[in-house]
């Protein structure tokens, strides 16, 4: 005899092959794809679409933030360079201060020497001396400044108050036509020793050309401002008055290609300054998918900006195509399995068809059907999970061959590819538990009640070993000392409960789980209590629908089928299952299971 599910199955197609148009319906309802078939196949390619974009996005970024980097590091290299020059002028100024006299053209060219600027502050061009003279002392200066030298006299001319002629330049031989240059007769120069006279400290002017530069490039010059602090000796000037500046030149070209190098350096500079360019070596055309960004430097009172780009950081985006093809490839086998089972179900349909307008067995006609759909979906779910067991073991061989580079760098880089590795593991896995959950749930009601007359202590013990959890988490209580019904069935049913129970707790390690049995004239009541956290009473109504997990899918491990597994296992008996929260805490899953009068197997459970 057919379970009752099948029965009305069978008793429906009975009726509508009584007219060719109604039995026209129900074939083509058995015909099509059902609403579950579309939904796994929704969620395998969902999955495998999300799975590709996050794992070419997290490429992207891991470029973006390898160029990042490599960008910041060049951006700090050239700080870091000029805060070195700045401690150049700083020692320039100590030694103008600790001098008993003004300092002399030999005085200042051997504490140039001891600076050793070529060796030990690569890329100034020199260091010098600029002194500030009011125009009333100007004869007076020029005087004192011509005694070791043929000619000098500050140039060119101007309307300002006060001349910033420099006087001392080392190393002379390369800066010559610098000494007697005057600081206030061009804007850019004046205004930058203007901002050092007021702020008192280190300033940098706008991109200039430099006079003892022949070759046109562009330069700046880096100005540190003196002033007399009552300790400066033989300066005819009050106290707290701008005496001067120690200064250095610098060729903008040179000053970067010896900071940054190129031999180790995987990014091309643009350096701005304002509108101006101080360093380009961007190519002429940019390449398709190269990176740019653009990081501004407040440096000594002014705001450079550097522009960077490279095409030398693609994006591995190989793990999200792979992803992608492999997702692509599982669909299309569940596709073809679900095609299978279709075309067995027209097979099926046409087949009680043919028997009923013959007057043959339907009901004998529906169980062969039934197992020749049994038959294809165990075949077909073996072929389906001979690929994914295949996909877990490259993942294995992935790990292992990662694993066994002895690189450090290039298993740093491959941390991403690892960590895609093991989700694409995870997913394979989670879809063969789903393929198991889906034919469990497909197979429900194809078989007849098998009932047993069993004691309740049997029972609790096959409950116990089917689910399999440490000694105190599991509490079964029955009233009945015998019961009678389908042994298999209601272990499936409370083993799902059980482990539902068991999965949705907050902490393992205080989950508690208890069973309670009792009866009525007609019923077997089950009552599976956790102390869990509960079910949002916003989701009571869907628990027991297919798919339903109140996990968020990163985190669950199961395939969303265990209560609608369970609802369909007891109703397929003519049972009932529902489920509510507890009031101190928990849920508490009640099933109604019929007493059955069925026959057709009794055994004695030792």
């Amino acid at each position: 005899m057919l379970p009752t599910t099948e029965q009305k199955s069978i008793d429906s197609a009975t009726a509508h092959v009584a007219t060719t148009t109604a039995g026209g319906h129900a074939f083509d309802r058995a015909s099509r794809l059902g609403v579950l078939h579309w939904a796994v196949l929704a969620v395998a390619l969902i999955t495998t679409a999300a799975a590709s974009w996050l794992s070419r996005e997290q490429a992207i970024a891991n470029a973006d933030s390898q160029f990042a980097r490599a960008a910041e590091r060049a951006v700090e290299q050239v700080r870091f360079r000029m805060a070195k020059y700045e401690t150049a002028l700083r020692a320039g100024v100590a030694a103008v201060h600790a001098s008993p006299q003004q300092p002399t053209r030999e005085q200042w060219r051997t504490f140039a020497r001891q600076l050793a600027i070529d060796e030990t502050y690569p890329g100034i061009a020199g260091i010098g001396l600029i002194i500030a003279v009011p125009r009333d002392e100007l004869d007076l200066h020029i005087e004192r400044y011509s005694q070791d030298r043929d000619a000098y006299a500050p140039y060119p001319e101007h309307a300002q108050d006060t001349l910033f002629p420099i006087v001392f330049i080392e190393p002379e031989s390369r800066n010559a036509e610098a000494i007697g240059l005057d600081m206030a007769h061009e804007s850019s120069r004046f205004r930058a020793t203007e901002q050092a006279r007021v702020t008192g400290q280190t300033q940098i002017t706008a991109p200039i050309q430099l006079v003892q530069d022949d070759v046109g490039q562009v330069g700046f010059l880096m100005l540190r401002p003196f002033f007399n602090r009552g300790v400066t000796a033989h300066w005819d000037a009050p106290a707290g008055a701008l005496l001067g500046f120690v200064y250095a030149p610098f060729n903008a070209q040179e000053l970067l290609v010896g900071t940054l190098g190129r031999e180790y350096r995987d990014v091309d500079i643009r350096l701005m300054d304002g509108d101006q360019a101080l360093f380009d070596e961007w190519p002429d055309s940019v390449t398709p998918g190269s990176r740019s960004i653009s990081i501004p430097l407040q440096i000594f009172g002014r705001t450079w900006s550097f522009e960077v780009q490279s095409d030398r950081y693609p994006a591995a985006t190989d793990t999200a195509i792979v992803i992608l093809i492999l997702g692509i490839g599982i669909g299309a086998v569940l596709l073809l399995m679900f095609l299978g089972m279709a075309r067995v179900n027209r097979r099926s349909f046409s087949h009680i068809e043919n028997v009923s307008e013959a007057h043959g067995n339907l009901s004998s006609a529906l169980a062969t059907a039934n197992t020749a759909l049994g038959d294809f979906a165990h075949a077909a779910s073996q072929q389906l999970r001979a690929p994914l067991r295949g996909i877990v073991g490259l993942t294995e061989w992935i790990r292992e061959d990662i694993t066994a580079i002895n690189d450090s760098e290039v298993v740093q880089r491959l941390v991403p590819t690892l960590e895609h590795v093991n989700t694409i593991s995870k997913r394979a896995k989670r879809m063969e538990s789903l393929i198991n959950s889906i034919l469990s749930y497909a197979e429900v009601g194809s078989q007849p009640q098998s009932l047993e007359t069993v004691d309740a202590a049997a029972l609790c013990a096959a409950v116990q070993e089917s689910v399999d959890v440490p000694d105190g988490v599991l509490c079964i209580q029955s009233a009945p000392e015998m019961l009678r019904l389908d042994l298999s069935r209601i272990i499936q049913v409370l083993r799902e409960l059980i482990d539902n129970a068991i999965r949705h707790h907050e902490s393992h390690d205080k989950v508690k789980v208890q069973v309670s049995i009792d009866e009525d004239e007609q019923h077997y009541r089950f009552t599976v209590t956790d102390n869990g956290p509960g079910i949002d009473p916003s989701y009571i109504q869907s628990a027991f629908q297919s798919f339903t997990s109140f996990q968020p899918p990163e985190q669950t491990r199961t395939s969303g089928l265990g209560l609608a597994l369970a609802k369909k296992v007891t109703e397929s008996v003519g049972g009932s299952i529902t489920v509510s929260n507890v009031a101190t805490g928990g849920t508490c899953a009640e099933v109604q299971w019929p007493k059955s009068t069925l026959t057709e197997r009794t055994g004695v459970a030792a």
